[in-house]
């Protein structure tokens, strides 16, 4: 392409060229009474190079041709040709499949609306399979056509074409159907909901939907970056908080705050608590991922997600003065660091196996694996203070990758980030020492884990062997120190 453009700028120069060369002959013919005379003249000069310019120009137009052959035709020229033969299901076939080339395509598929003899009813024709008894089943056909049509609805709108009464009331019936198809459809995504938003703009029927059904498609299609420009465009910009509340409603804290920032009203709706609101669920999240059997990879995986989340909004709007990072930077070192002691021991046990079983002064005892309180420490508690938290025979995880192990999550308490989990008081005890979770003689080592320091009454041995809590505690590297959240700011 470039080469054309070359040959095509020196060919237009000829004449300049030849101008020039002829003024430098007539100057040397004011010299030849020193020369012998000139064996051509200028008219036989000027017919080659006209010759020679005549010859080069054809051979560059066909050159040209044949480039033009070789060249795809663009996108104006494919959607002008679609939209006025009203072709819908090409014209969406097409609109899906250069997607990719999207800047492109919606300038080309702006003007090319225009040039339909109906383009509003036009694009009613595109909506075929994308909901109702037709709808396409396959999930990626069904998001590129939900794509499609916020394309086609977006261009639709922008173009400003007219709506006659007869495709309004067809436009009518169709919000009615789509709405009905898309009201308590749990697997209603983002996109789907967008693309609804869309139609209604394009044909004008906002008035068909409630304020709360409005709210409740506005905040699925939240993280869709054709929302902001929705809402300025049509004039819901004062919808904005009620849009933000419904996000909050919805756990979906960070995209709330989002939508603060974007709108410029952090003065009304500050973010902070929001964003510590945020980190507070992630912890019940982590409870309630636990309950349901999750492995502790992936809770620890999702809770680092959502503290991350939070770090990188307070980054992004310097909000570290009213809300300081250091203590959920350090949350997150906290989590990583147990992620990788849960590789660590996974390895470690399935390389190396504990014994089940020891032969001591002939009698065969039972070795543990995890420590487990016995009856007789069981029985004691009773016997404390009301104030001590009862110890409660821990659930094994049955997907994690030592089962024998205890799992942190199982106890964690039901205290929002930001605020020290009661500290229990033990009453005096005459007796061997006892732990905070009722466990009669098993104290707290410097880490907090179990095990360290101390010993069962009655026994001449430890229930674990030596050094084990040392690289592993608890379930995967988390030692009971884990069931007590670090403290967040409030």
């Amino acid at each position: 392409m470039e080469g054309t453009k070359t040959i095509s700028a020196a060919l237009k120069l000829v004449d300049a060229k030849k101008e020039n060369l002829k003024k430098a002959f007539e100057d040397l013919q004011s010299h030849s009474s020193l020369l012998a005379s000139l064996p051509l003249s200028w008219p036989q000069l000027d017919a080659h190079f006209t010759s020679l310019h005549a010859a080069l120009s054809h051979r560059f137009r066909l050159l040209q041709s044949q480039n033009d052959l070789a060249l795809p035709k663009t996108h104006a020229h494919h959607l002008t040709a679609l939209c006025a033969n009203s072709n819908a299901t090409a014209l969406r076939d097409y609109v899906g499949d250069h997607l990719k080339d999207r800047l492109a395509l919606e300038a080309a598929l702006h003007s090319a609306l225009k040039c339909a003899p109906d383009p509003a009813s036009l694009a009613i024709d595109c909506l075929g399979g994308v909901f109702g008894a037709n709808a396409v089943k396959d999930d990626k056909e069904a998001r590129k056509l939900k794509r499609t049509c916020c394309v086609l609805f977006r261009q639709l709108r922008l173009a400003a074409v007219a709506v006659s009464m007869t495709v309004a009331k067809r436009a009518k019936r169709v919000c009615a159907e789509w709405k009905a198809s898309l009201v308590g459809d749990a697997a209603l995504d983002g996109l789907g909901a967008m693309a609804f938003l869309l139609f209604l703009a394009a044909y004008g029927l906002f008035s068909e939907l409630t304020p709360n059904e409005f709210l409740s498609f506005s905040a699925t299609a939240a993280a869709n970056e054709d929302l902001p420009e929705l809402y300025r465009s049509v004039g819901f910009t004062h919808k904005v908080p009620g849009l933000v509340q419904k996000l909050i409603d919805r756990c979906k804290h960070v995209m709330a705050v989002r939508y603060i920032f974007e709108f410029n009203l952090a003065d009304k709706i500050p973010p902070v608590p929001i964003l510590k609101a945020h980190v507070n669920e992630s912890q019940k999240l982590a409870k309630r991922l636990s309950d349901e059997g999750k492995t502790l990879n992936e809770i620890t995986a999702r809770e680092i997600h959502a503290l991350k989340s939070v770090l990188k909004v307070i980054e992004t709007h310097n909000l570290e003065s009213e809300y300081p990072p250091e203590s959920i930077q350090q949350r997150i070192e906290q989590l990583t660091k147990h992620k990788a002691n849960v590789r660590y021991a996974a390895s470690a046990f399935s390389a190396k196996p504990p014994q089940h079983q020891q032969q001591q002064s002939g009698i065969k005892r039972p070795r543990l694996s995890a420590p487990v309180a016995s009856a007789a420490v069981l029985d004691s508690v009773s016997g404390a203070s009301s104030t001590v938290h009862h110890y409660q025979q821990p659930h094994f995880q049955s997907s994690g990758l030592l089962p024998e192990h205890l799992n942190p999550y199982m106890s964690l308490p039901n205290m929002p980030y930001g605020m020290k989990t009661p500290t229990p008081t033990i009453s005096p005890y005459t007796g061997a020492s006892t732990g905070p979770y009722g466990l009669d003689g098993v104290s707290m080592g410097p880490s907090g884990n179990l095990g360290q320091g101390g010993s069962l009454p009655n026994s001449s041995e430890p229930l674990v062997p030596s050094g084990y809590y040392d690289s592993v505690s608890a379930y995967g590297g988390y030692g009971l120190q884990y069931l007590y959240p670090t403290s967040y700011p409030q």
